[in-house]
C-alpha cells in the first residue's frame, strides 16, 4: 500500500529514512541506547524496538607473569572483542594503574618501582578488563641454607621467584661484566673477568637451590632437574662434555642416570659435583683424581662427565662436597665420606691415602653436614659443631695442628647451621653468626685488622640475625631480613660490594642486584 511513514522516537539513538511513500526504510545507528521506531499507513501504526550496541562487547587482558621483581617488566596483551567473540581490529586500548609504583606504557609494559600490588585496567569505549599484578623486592632472600652459596671468590644467591644472581670471579659466576679484576700478587695476578655487583645468571631458569664450588656452580629446579655452569675441563658440568673452556649458560646435567632422576639436593666441590635423588641415592660427576666422585669400590680413578653412583648404595638425606672429597648423611645421621684423606677429612681417625669407598665417620651423628677445602664439619641435633680435616689454621676448631682425623667438638653451643669455607668455617645461632679458622682476609667477620688464626668461634660483628649462611674460599656471606651481607676478601668482587683487592672485616651489604 502507498503512503508509508516511518518515525524514530529518539533520533539521537537511531535515525530512519525512506523514499516518499516507500514500504521499506533504512535505520541508522546514531548513538548507544534503546529506542522505538514506528511505521504508519492508512491510519494504522506498528512499532518495533531498536537496540544500538557498541562495536566492542568486551576486552581481554593477559599478562606475561602475575609477579615480577622490582624493575622487571611485565608485558600485557589486550584485545577488543565484538559480540561474536572475534577480535575487533583498529580499536584503541588505553591502560591505567591503580598504584603509582606500577607505571605502564601505552604498549602495555608494566614496571614496578617498589614492592607491592596494583590493579591494571585496559579500556576501550565502555568495555574494560582488569588484572592484579605484584612486585617483590629485588633482594636476596633467606629461603633456607641452599639459597646462598659461596666458592672460590664467587657467590650465588636466590632472589624471589627463583631468580639466581651471582657476583665475583668468572667463570664460576658465568658472568664477566668487569674485565679488569686482579688477584693477590703472584704469577697469575690478572687482569681477569669478574662481576663486582650481583647480576642474573644466563638463561631463564627458576631455581630452588644453589651450590657454588671452586670451578663450577650448579642449581636445582622445582622439577628436580640439575643445571651447572662454569669450567667443563673435567666434566664437572655433568652434561657429557669434557674439554677445556667454560660454559656461561647453565646446561642440564644429563646421562642415563640423571635423565631418570629427580634431584633434591646438589653440592659442588673444586672440580666435581654431586646430587641426591628423591630416594636418597647419591650421584657424582667431574674430576676423580682422588676418588672424590666415588665409584662404589670400583677404584676407577677416572673423571666422569655424567653422573655415576656414589656412596655404596646407602640412602642419604644430605650431601656436601669439599675440594676433593665428599661426605653425606645417612637417614640415621651417620656421616659417610669418600675421596681425599691426606688431611683426615674423611673422619676415619687416620690420615691416609684417598679412598673410593664410602665408610662411616667415627664418633658422633649429625643433623647437617658441610664440607669445603680439606675440611668437614657436622652439626649435632643438640646444637654442637664437630669438625675434622686440615687444621693448620685452626679451621677444624682445635688448637693449631697439621690435621684432625676424627670429629672434634668446636667450642660453643646453640648452633643451628654450619658452613665450611676454604680455611675457615662459620655457624649460625639464633642471634647471629660465629666464625673460626683463618682470618687472613677478614673472613671471620670479627672486625679490626685482617690476619691471624683463631680456633675458637667468635661472633661476627654487628649482631645481625641471619637466615642463610655460606663460607667461600676466603669470604663469608649470609642473608638477613634486608638482603645479603658478605665479609672477607673482596678480590674479584667476591663480596658483591663494588670493590675489589682489599679485605672487609665486618659484614657489608651487597650492592643491589641489577
Amino acid at each position: 500500500l502507498p503512503g508509508h511513514v516511518f518515525e524514530s522516537a529518539d533520533t539521537a539513538i537511531a535515525t530512519i529514512s525512506s523514499s516518499s511513500g516507500d514500504a521499506t526504510a533504512t535505520v541508522t545507528a546514531a548513538g548507544l541506547g534503546t529506542t522505538t521506531v514506528a511505521v504508519r499507513v492508512n491510519g494504522m501504526r506498528a512499532t518495533t524496538t531498536i537496540v544500538v550496541l557498541p562495536i566492542v562487547k568486551s576486552v581481554t587482558l593477559r599478562a606475561s607473569a602475575s609477579q615480577a621483581l622490582v624493575r622487571d617488566t611485565i608485558s600485557l596483551t589486550a584485545a577488543a572483542l565484538g559480540w561474536d567473540g572475534v577480535a575487533v581490529p583498529g580499536q584503541s586500548i588505553t591502560f591505567a594503574s591503580s598504584s603509582p609504583t606500577a607505571t605502564i606504557s601505552s604498549t602495555g609494559r608494566v614496571i614496578f618501582s617498589a614492592p607491592g600490588t596494583a590493579t591494571i585496567t585496559a579500556k576501550t569505549g565502555d568495555a574494560s578488563a582488569t588484572i592484579a599484578l605484584g612486585a617483590l623486592a629485588r633482594e636476596f632472600i633467606g629461603g633456607g641454607p641452599a639459597s646462598i652459596s659461596s666458592g672460590l671468590d664467587a657467590t650465588c644467591g636466590l632472589l624471589p621467584l627463583g631468580r639466581a644472581f651471582c657476583f665475583g670471579k668468572a667463570p664460576v659466576t658465568g658472568i664477566a661484566r668487569d674485565t679488569s679484576c686482579f688477584d693477590v700478587p703472584g704469577p697469575n695476578v690478572g687482569p681477569h673477568s669478574c662481576t663486582l655487583i650481583p647480576l642474573p645468571i644466563a638463561g631463564a631458569l627458576q631455581l630452588t637451590s644453589l651450590a657454588v664450588g671452586d670451578s663450577v656452580a650448579c642449581g636445582l629446579t622445582a622439577a628436580g632437574e640439575a643445571y651447572c655452569w662454569g669450567d667443563q675441563t673435567n666434566g664437572q658440568l655433568g652434561n657429557g662434555v669434557s674439554k677445556p673452556g667454560t660454559a656461561a649458560l647453565p646446561v642440564r646435567v644429563t646421562g642415563p642416570l640423571a635423565d631418570a632422576a629427580t634431584f633434591t639436593q646438589i653440592t659442588a666441590g673444586h672440580a666435581h659435583a654431586c646430587a641426591l635423588t628423591s630416594g636418597g641415592s647419591a650421584y657424582c660427576w667431574g674430576r676423580d683424581n682422588v676418588f672424590q666422585i666415588g665409584g662404589n669400590g670400583d677404584n676407577i680413578n677416572a673423571s666422569s662427565s655424567t653422573p655415576i653412583p656414589a656412596g655404596g648404595g646407602i640412602a642419604f638425606k644430605s650431601i656436601a662436597a669439599g675440594r676433593a672429597h665428599t661426605c653425606a648423611l645417612a637417614l640415621s645421621g651417620t656421616a659417610y665420606c669418600w675421596g681425599d684423606n691426606r688431611s683426615g677429612q674423611l673422619g676415619r681417625g687416620i690420615v691416609s691415602a684417598p679412598s673410593d669407598v664410602a665408610l662411616p665417620v667415627i664418633g658422633a651423628t649429625f643433623s647437617q653436614i658441610s664440607a669445603s677445602g680439606d675440611n668437614t664439619c657436622g652439626l649435632s641435633s643438640g646444637g654442637s659443631v664437630y669438625c675434622w680435616g686440615a687444621n693448620a689454621l685452626g679451621q677444624a676448631g682445635q688448637a693449631v695442628s697439621a690435621s684432625v682425623a676424627s670429629p672434634a667438638q668446636v667450642a660453643g653451643s646453640g648452633f643451628t647451621y654450619v658452613a665450611v669455607g676454604g680455611d675457615h668455617a662459620c655457624a649460625l645461632t639464633n642471634t647471629g653468626a660465629s666464625c673460626w679458622g683463618s682470618n687472613s682476609y677478614g673472613q671471620l667477620g670479627r672486625g679490626g685488622a685482617a690476619g691471624g688464626s683463631f680456633p675458637d668461634p667468635a661472633p661476627v660483628a654487628g649482631a645481625r640475625v641471619y637466615t642463610a649462611l655460606s663460607s667461600g674460599s676466603r669470604t663469608s656471606c649470609a642473608v638477613g631480613v634486608d638482603g645479603a651481607y658478605c665479609w672477607g676478601s673482596t678480590i674479584f668482587g667476591a663480596t658483591g660490594s663494588q670493590i675489589q683487592a682489599s679485605a672487609v672485616t665486618t659484614p657489608q651489604k651487597t650492592a643491589p642486584p641489577q
